[in-house]
């Protein structure tokens, strides 16, 4: 990429990158910081998991190295077009993962600009849509085949031609069909690139093997680790040297050994009469490697094998045939209708409208079409036949169960023989087309919104810090026999709790950990129950039973608190005509062949949370699913069916794991199951009666917050300290250089925007190796602190101030 060559600052986004990277994880999205000239700042969880990078890999990797040779000039283009523009918007293109693995993305970017208005950072939100376009390629597939099997008979010729157009659509390097035809002659054909070499056993290359070889060996494979095998019997590997490397026989070993130059190896019967006379083979030198999917079609391609084995060998054979031979083809919906009525279907448009082949089959294929696109279907499917035009598209709205509204994609085939009116419909969904840019909108409004929420609550925070020390400072000053003593320390104790909370947030949003070493689950659900009570319908009834011996759990406050007030929310919705909202806790103990560990428990000792209802329940199709990003089954009430899968997320990053019991009118359990830790009994600090005692030493206070600091600083005057104020790390620096011999003590905001803290620290020291330095952070912080500050401070101090914290570690570190 050509750019200008320009001197930037390491980029520091006013929102820490951890929010945007965990933002754009939960929707599904790639998400990259790329800095001008194209190296990696950050990518989140999603981009390291999809492409198989570590994060310390891909920082500072070439974005564009990411990208697929072929589309390597492409990808540049998009780069510079936007650190031009300013955007991209919806770009196709490939990219490769770690170890060769190719895929379709669609691009979408925005470029972030100094304060001169020159582009310096650029954000990439990557969607991966190499589902959608495979399913098209399948389906582009599937009509060329039809196309080719309506216009000609059955020949070798034809069936070369399919093959050519397989080879095509699943970018292999080679593939055959071996088969044992019924006149008990041996059928082979096959495409197959130039290749450097071709090993021979017995003096028979593989592209001659007889089906019985290729059964034995598939015999020989089954229960191997680096090859794997779908219901219908196929086999695929994409790391074929292990398999050979596996395998023990030597006879066998040589068989595969015959195919070491390639790396993917994909075999599918052929079946005959209910029987397998023969395999379908494909192989792959590199870069590319199949997956179930992509095996799974080839079982709907390879029943049109079977006619190479009728007498006359390759003859053409009726229409009706080669409909159902292609039927159960998975990645779009076909029905087949005859004279405007259809005839059969295939399961994917049974369960794309929720109805059984007996409701579609025998009924108007209008019927199915909303009004309003009836006039444009109809007109789809009067093609001119001699043109022979065998897919004509367009977009349409079909009917579902229950009167829903589906989009689909229709392509249309005519097939008019033998007098007959014969006609194939192709559906393709276009709603994931749709939910994906929905899902990328979301995530960018989710953006906006974090921004706005992220930035009220960090000053709502500083607010209350203010109100929490001035409270702290004027309950000092008060007399215990005023009468307004009471009132200012229920304002203090107020203030506390709503510090917490707003740290929490604060906590979330930074991706920060903010972790209770003995946290009560118990006084969680009293939290929880108490704001239920307030907001659910009286007609649901709220009890708690909780084990006044529970064991603490290691936890994340506000997430354990989301996740148990998600799965409230989910069960008062299943009790429309009201209910019972039983919370439950106890310690279980899971041995190794306890029932529990398969949801996914380890053996050991277990906080379980039971939330349990008397509500609608859920049948087995729809447990299955509940986890599911995007599946709900609120569509009346526009539920987003994020919820779930968000409380799996957190109790799975601590550790733990969720059973859920159903049935269908008789409730739901949840049952929430958290490692369980030692209960430590915390002994409350016991402050002196007497007030604190006056100093008179000099203070260097560093923060970038005013409030904070005007608060600490009247905390330290009132108490006879001199204060000098900085607001970052580089003003400090240069105050502190000055009045060197009058500073005693310096008080430092480890999180501050500007210079980085530690050359901060490096800078103090090489002034003064003795200075005396306290550390302080916001609320559950302290943990941020590395380990290289460790030796050189002398204290900590959290945020917000409170007089006699405060106090007590100035005097404690200026007396050491």
């Amino acid at each position: 990429m050509t750019v200008v060559k320009r001197n930037t600052d390491t980029y520091k986004p006013f929102v820490p990158e951890k929010v945007y990277e965990r933002l754009y994880s939960k929707v599904g999205v790639l998400y990259f910081l790329t800095d001008f000239e194209g190296n990696i700042i950050s990518a989140n969880m999603t981009a390291q998991e999809r492409l198989g990078y570590e994060k310390n890999e891909l920082r500072g990797k070439k974005f564009l190295s990411l990208f697929c040779e072929k589309d390597r000039f492409e990808a540049e283009k998009i780069v510079t077009q936007c650190f031009l523009r300013g955007y991209v918007k919806d770009r196709e293109i490939c990219m490769t993962a770690k170890g060769g693995r190719d895929f379709s993305v669609l691009v979408n970017a925005l470029t972030e600009n100094d304060d001169e208005g020159n582009p310096k950072v650029g954000r990439f939100y990557i969607q991966d849509i190499s589902k959608i376009v495979k399913a098209k390629k399948q389906r582009d597939l599937s009509l060329h085949i039809l196309k080719f099997m309506r216009e000609e008979a059955f020949s070798e010729k034809l069936l070369k031609k399919i093959l050519s157009e397989i080879q095509k659509v699943m970018y292999s390097d080679g593939l055959g069909i071996t088969l044992s035809a019924r006149n008990g002659k041996h059928f082979l054909v096959g495409q197959w690139r130039e290749t450097e070499n071709d090993s021979v056993v017995d003096g028979e290359s593989f592209r001659k093997w007889l089906p019985n070889k290729w059964k034995h060996l598939l015999d020989v494979c089954r229960g191997s680790k680096a090859c794997n095998f779908t219901p219908a019997g196929s086999l695929w590997t994409g790391t074929l040297p292990d398999l050979i490397l596996e395998v023990q026989p030597q006879k066998e070993k040589d068989y595969l050994l015959s195919l070491a130059e390639f790396e993917s190896l994909v075999v599918v019967p052929i079946p005959i009469d209910r029987k397998i006379a023969g395999y379908f083979i494909m192989v792959n030198q590199e870069g590319r490697k199949w997956d179930k999917e992509d095996v799974e079609f080839l079982e709907t391609i390879v029943p049109i094998f079977e006619k190479i084995g009728t007498k006359p060998p390759l003859v053409s054979f009726p229409i009706e045939n080669k409909i159902t031979s292609i039927l159960n083809i998975s990645v779009a919906g076909i029905l087949f209708v005859e004279n405007g009525t259809i005839k059969s279907v295939n399961r994917w448009v049974e369960n794309f409208l929720g109805f059984s082949q007996r409701e579609i089959e025998g009924k108007p294929f209008l019927d199915f079409i909303d009004p309003d696109y009836k006039e444009q279907i109809l007109a789809l499917s009067k093609v001119d036949v001699s043109q022979k035009q065998y897919e004509n598209q367009c977009e349409a709205f079909v009917l579902a169960k229950g009167g829903n509204r589906r989009r689909v994609e229709c392509s249309y085939v005519p097939l008019f023989t033998n007098g007959k009116d014969f006609g194939v419909w192709y559906w393709v969904n276009r709603d994931n087309h749709q939910q994906l840019q929905k899902q990328l909108l979301q995530a960018r409004k989710m953006e906006s919104l974090g921004l706005l929420a992220g930035g009220i609550v960090h000053d709502f925070n500083n607010l209350l810090a203010c109100i929490l020390g001035y409270t702290s400072l004027l309950s000092e000053e008060i007399s215990k026999d005023s009468p307004y003593y009471d009132d200012i320390q229920q304002i203090l104790r107020t203030s506390e709790k709503a510090t917490e909370l707003t740290s929490r947030l604060l906590a979330y949003a930074q991706g920060t950990s903010y972790i209770v070493e003995a946290l009560d689950v118990n006084q969680l659900i009293k939290e929880i129950a108490a704001i239920l009570s307030r907001t659910l319908d009286k007609n649901i009834t709220i009890r708690a039973e909780l084990d006044p011996q529970l064991s603490y759990i290691k936890a994340d406050a506000s997430q354990i608190q989301q996740a148990i007030l998600q799965v409230a929310l989910n069960a008062r919705d299943a009790m429309p005509n009201g209910g019972k909202l039983f919370f439950q806790t106890r310690d279980v103990f899971l041995g190794e062949n306890n029932a529990w560990l398969r949801f996914g428990g380890k053996p050991g000792r277990y906080v379980q949370v039971a939330i349990s209802d008397t509500g609608l329940g859920m049948d087995a199709q729809v447990k299955e699913r509940i986890f599911e990003p995007y599946f709900t089954t609120k569509t009346q009430t526009g539920g987003k069916g994020i919820g779930l899968s968000i409380v799996r997320e957190i109790v799975e990053k601590h550790g733990g794991f969720i059973s859920v019991f159903s049935e269908r009118a008789k409730g739901t359990v949840f049952k929430i199951h958290f490692p369980a830790v030692e209960k430590r009994v915390v002994k409350p600090i016991s402050l002196p009666k007497e007030k604190p005692p006056l100093g008179k030493e000099t203070i260097l206070l560093v923060d970038d917050e005013k409030v904070l600091r005007e608060t600490a600083r009247k905390m330290l005057t009132r108490y006879g300290y001199k204060v000098i104020s900085a607001e970052n790390g580089t003003e400090a620096i240069a105050i502190y250089k000055k009045y060197l011999k009058r500073i005693d003590l310096i008080i430092l905001d480890l999180l501050m925007p500007g210079m980085e803290i530690n050359k901060v620290f490096a800078w103090l020291k090489k002034l003064n190796p003795k200075a005396k330095i306290i550390a302080t952070s916001g609320v559950g912080e302290k943990g941020l602190i590395k380990s290289e500050f460790q030796g050189k401070i002398a204290g900590f101090v959290e945020k917000p101030f409170q007089v006699r914290p405060l106090l007590r570690k100035v005097r404690s570190v200026l007396n050491a």
